[in-house]
């Protein structure tokens, strides 16, 4: 009987010590992960500033998923609600044809991930900048919402606003 204790509590530390020593391991795996999805979500930002600055249907477009009923686009003012891929292009038409061109302060930015989903939430400016370079900007904040299609991050929804206009 002893013998089969003495066995029975060797294996349980052996269990205990190998799980010890595998939790670090692949704790620093996960952070290591979500450290380049978050990476990954933030250059989703980036290309929207990008896409706005060079007018680019395409880049413009390239940011939202494909599941076409998924889609949801709320800007700051009434009207700006669009749904699905039609409606983005609507708004993504209204957007390009404007005197300036927008763009976001994208300094206060929080982003966090869980497996195939994610969000980002900004706070900060959106700036108009017209052809001769006069810029203005107004207080602006927005959040996206994504989820992730093989390796890339993908919009679903976009909710923006006029803080204090809400």
């Amino acid at each position: 009987m002893f013998r089969r204790f003495t066995c029975f509590a060797a294996a349980v530390t052996l269990a205990s010590l190998v799980s010890l020593a595998t939790a670090p391991a692949a704790h620093a795996g996960a952070r290591a992960h979500a450290y380049a999805d978050s990476l990954a979500i933030r250059a989703t930002l980036d290309s929207l500033n990008a896409a706005c600055a060079r007018r680019d249907t395409t880049a413009f477009m390239s940011l939202w998923d494909d599941a076409d009923d998924r889609l949801l686009f709320v800007g700051s003012s009434k009207p700006e609600v669009f749904h699905g891929h039609a409606g983005i292009r609507r708004f993504r038409r209204f957007l390009f044809s404007m005197p300036f061109v927008f763009s976001f302060d994208l300094a206060n930015v929080t982003i966090r991930s869980d497996g195939h989903f994610g969000w980002a939430y900004v706070d900060g400016k959106m700036f108009r900048t017209a052809p001769d370079g006069h810029s203005s900007n107004t207080d602006y904040r927005y959040l996206v919402v994504l989820v992730k299609r093989g390796h890339a991050w993908k919009w679903q929804a976009f909710d923006g606003s006029v803080p204090g206009d809400e």
